[in-house]
């Protein structure tokens, strides 16, 4: 799996603690928080969504927090992701690789993928992205390196045969993660929400 290249080539954004966009304050949370708003949104979005497609969904608890993460005070937000999936079987020394179509139409929903920076997220659409997260995320979250509080933010992660939709998607992805959030002030008598990350470094 990859980390996040932050900034560049108008993929996600990290931001500080004032909000702006800021290189280096990225975080994998953030970025499946990120993409999972947009994605919601997206739905509601009769021009770009016009089948009204539901394959995601994302609620918000201000008043709960996941104990031992440092600086999560903006609740949780939960966030399931069930949609239909290509795999891709390549030869025997390689993995197979997941497609997850982005079922939106143009413009879909404002995300670029990344495609200058090494390592970076670059599968060209954000389903596809926000799958690739979720899983590193999951691997993150099974190495006792990285998680030595046996967190337990991915609480479903699977890929399982389905009926054929159209002639190209062959499986059904079902994953559910929960995000601790962090509030910051945006100095207007508002909020804003970050995704926190606290299984430290992605490489």
């Amino acid at each position: 799996m990859t980390a996040i290249v932050v900034n560049t080539n108008a993929t996600i954004k990290g931001v500080d603690s004032s909000g702006v966009a800021t290189p280096g304050a990225a975080t994998l949370g953030g970025m499946i928080y990120q993409l999972a708003t947009l994605a919601v949104m997206g739905q509601k979005n009769i021009a770009i969504n016009p089948q009204a497609l539901d394959y995601i969904s994302l609620s918000e608890d201000r008043e709960a927090s996941i104990s031992g993460v440092t600086g999560n005070n903006g609740g949780v937000a939960t966030i399931d992701f069930s949609p239909p999936c290509r795999t891709v079987t390549l030869p025997f020394t390689q993995s197979t690789t997941i497609v997850v179509p982005d079922y939106f139409t143009s413009p879909s929903i404002g995300y670029t993928a990344g495609s200058g920076g090494s390592p970076t997220f670059t599968s060209g659409n954000w389903a596809t992205d926000l799958f690739d997260a979720i899983r590193l995320m999951n691997w993150l979250q099974i190495s006792l390196d990285k998680n030595p509080s046996n967190l337990s933010l991915v609480s479903s992660w699977q890929i399982s045969s389905a009926s054929a939709v159209g002639t190209l998607l062959d499986s059904q992805l079902q994953a559910s993660v929960s995000i601790p959030l962090q509030a910051i002030s945006d100095t207007l008598g508002g909020w804003r929400y970050i995704g926190l990350s606290p299984f430290g470094a992605l490489s």
